[in-house]
């Protein structure tokens, strides 16, 4: 059986990433933002396996997610006035799959 292994990347950290590095990045931008992530793989015969996110797997290895100081304090107070369904949800922003054929 044939796997693949892909990063992925949420639309919403895509839009971040424009917003705020855009005239920085306007040298490498991303070419590859479909509308459904999953849904485009299972379009094209793929399905996902498995998947890692970024952030869980930081906490499951007790690494913390290497960001710069000032991203880590403001991360830090956003978190106190988010719900915990959004910093749930934050913790979904990017990661890995492993998808298989459907």
């Amino acid at each position: 059986m044939s796997y693949w292994i892909v990063d992925y990347i949420s639309n919403e950290v895509l839009k971040r990433r424009q917003r705020y590095l855009g005239h920085k990045m306007r040298n490498a931008p991303f070419k590859f933002q479909p509308g459904d992530w999953f849904a485009f793989f299972e379009a094209h015969g793929w399905r996902s396996k498995e998947m890692r996110y970024l952030a869980a797997e930081a906490e499951r290895v007790r690494r913390p997610f290497p960001l710069p100081r000032l991203a880590m304090l403001v991360w830090g107070l956003r978190g106190l006035f988010m719900s915990r369904a959004r910093r749930d949800a934050y913790k979904k922003f990017a990661g890995y799959a492993l998808l298989e054929p459907a």
